[in-house]
């Protein structure tokens, strides 16, 4: 079962590449070390470039659809005790639904970023959530010039795939893009 998978690589604490998917249509694989397994949300330490740490991904479990721990590569854990690998700062919340896991990263970090891979156009959707309601959720979007968007987006949890944050994207576009507006976050 993949979960109980998930479970014994964070006591493992290797690096592991996830396959993800769902109704048939493939998703990005994404690498890291795994720091929490909460209700259905799993929290991986993100590693780009097999040996960088860069944030956090968040991830569905139901859209996991295999995990292989990273063996094949003998440099990458000599280069990732080389390089220092950062305390995790972030745990995923105990009921870990949706909505519980987007306010957490939200209070994490200035900005975070969604991706929702089920559509054709694999959107990517960077900023903050500024209302969480039943089924949707509205977010406040910065675009790649750093410029906000006049009205908040507004999405269901049911289409996210992925929430990534604490990146180095989300930090330089939260520190060299415009200010982000003022809003009545009740997230």
């Amino acid at each position: 079962m993949i979960e109980d998978e998930l479970v014994r690589m964070s006591t493992l604490g290797c690096p592991v590449e996830i396959e993800r998917g769902r109704a048939g249509e493939t998703f990005s694989r994404v690498r890291g070390i795994v720091v929490g397994v909460e209700g259905n949300w799993l929290a991986l330490q993100a590693l780009v470039d097999s040996v960088y740490f860069d944030g956090y991904f968040l991830l569905p479990i139901r859209d996991i659809t295999a995990v292989v721990e990273d063996t094949e590569n003998g440099y990458v854990s000599s280069a990732i005790e080389a390089l220092g690998r950062p305390t995790v700062d972030y745990h995923l919340p105990a009921d870990a639904s949706v909505s519980s896991v987007l306010q957490t990263a939200n209070a994490h970090s200035r900005l975070i970023a969604l991706s929702i891979e089920a559509d054709d156009d694999q959107a990517l959707f960077v900023g903050k959530v500024v209302e969480r309601g039943s089924d949707v959720f509205s977010m406040l979007l910065i675009n790649r010039a750093g410029v906000w968007s006049d009205e908040p987006a507004e999405l269901e949890y049911s289409d996210v795939t992925r929430i990534d944050f604490g990146d180095r994207y989300c930090a330089a576009l939260a520190r060299f893009g415009d200010p982000a507006p003022q809003t009545d976050d009740n997230s």
